[in-house]
């Protein structure tokens, strides 16, 4: 915590926007589980940031047609999800199938999502590299 407390300081004039985010998402990982942090990390800060690169450079009506085509996949995969925990862990208790549905989906998507962020910035597909 000491650690978190001194780069808050160090960040305050320079970057106020990163201490209040780093801030918020210390208070959150000490009142939640940590499931509950994760998903609100990834789900808000990590996707407002990604949409706002993305968004950057395209007109009005390319966004909102990129919103509604997110839109879309991505109540299709969560309503596909949720159909397949059901069926294959019928009997287990909600939070362990939300564990379940949340890592196993992310290592489904993010060699393909690095992939795409990759191109979208405009490297060639040579110069994605694995560590």
């Amino acid at each position: 915590m000491p650690l978190v407390v001194l780069i808050g300081r160090y960040n305050w004039r320079r970057h106020p926007r990163t201490t209040h985010e780093l801030l918020a998402l210390v208070i959150l990982a000490c009142l939640t589980s940590p499931l509950i942090y994760f998903i609100v990390y990834f789900c808000f800060l990590h996707r407002l940031r990604h949409f706002g690169h993305l968004f950057a450079p395209l007109s009005r009506r390319q966004r909102r047609r990129l919103i509604w085509v997110g839109f879309g996949y991505t109540l299709a995969t969560v309503v596909l999800a949720l159909l397949m925990a059901r069926i294959a862990w019928p009997a287990a208790p909600p939070e362990e199938t939300a564990l379940r549905l949340v890592f196993i989906g992310l290592a489904a998507i993010t060699v393909p999502h690095m992939i795409v962020v990759a191109l979208a910035r405009g490297n060639s597909a040579s110069s994605i590299r694995t560590s």
